[in-house]
């Protein structure tokens, strides 16, 4: 959006415009890739303005060995049902097994304690997983949540997940947009 790109070029930002026909966020970055190269890639989705920049930074040291690494925080009760909160669910390695807009994984018995996990819009890419990632099509699942993560999972492409304590909000929907003010004024 050219208004985007004229806010981030005032204050300072190395900003570029890409094409109108990409279907994520991702496949645009991978489009600024092609003109500049780097080992390492963020995508820090718009939607999530109260990300703290030393967690960027944190999550960065963290990739290791990853073809693409994010961040999952605890998920509020109330969040559970919410379908605008991405959730995540993990193995034991901290490895995505899925993602999900809907309230995941379901407890069957009443009482048992589960971590459940919301996820938090933003992806370190490896450059060659990039590559890897924009050249795979849109799956099944990616299409029926509408979340391009699950692109790198239907095609065997692993996500660490990365634990954070930071209390982020997206602004997925209009209503959001009041609530993100007020959080950023009290900052």
């Amino acid at each position: 959006d050219r208004r985007i790109l004229e806010a981030a070029r005032a204050f300072g930002a190395r900003a570029e415009l890409t094409r109108p026909d990409h279907r994520s966020g991702t496949d645009r970055m991978a489009e600024v890739a092609e003109r500049i190269p780097a080992d390492l890639y963020v995508n820090l989705q718009g939607d999530e303005p109260g990300i703290d920049p030393a967690e960027i930074d944190r999550l960065i040291g963290e990739i290791g060995s990853a073809p693409m690494a994010t961040f999952r925080r605890k998920l509020a009760l109330e969040e559970a049902e919410n379908p605008n909160v991405t959730k995540v669910v993990c193995d034991r390695h901290g490895y995505a097994l899925y993602f999900s807009r809907a309230a995941v994984p379901f407890v069957r018995d009443v009482g048992r304690d589960v971590p459940r996990w919301a996820h938090v819009g933003i992806y370190v890419f490896r450059a060659e997983a990039l590559r890897r990632f924009v050249g795979f099509a849109p799956g099944e699942l990616e299409q029926a949540e509408s979340l391009e993560q699950l692109r790198a999972l239907e095609n065997g492409m692993p996500i660490l997940t990365v634990p954070t304590a930071m209390r982020c909000f997206g602004v997925d929907v209009p209503e959001d947009v009041g609530r993100a003010e007020r959080i950023l004024e009290e900052r």
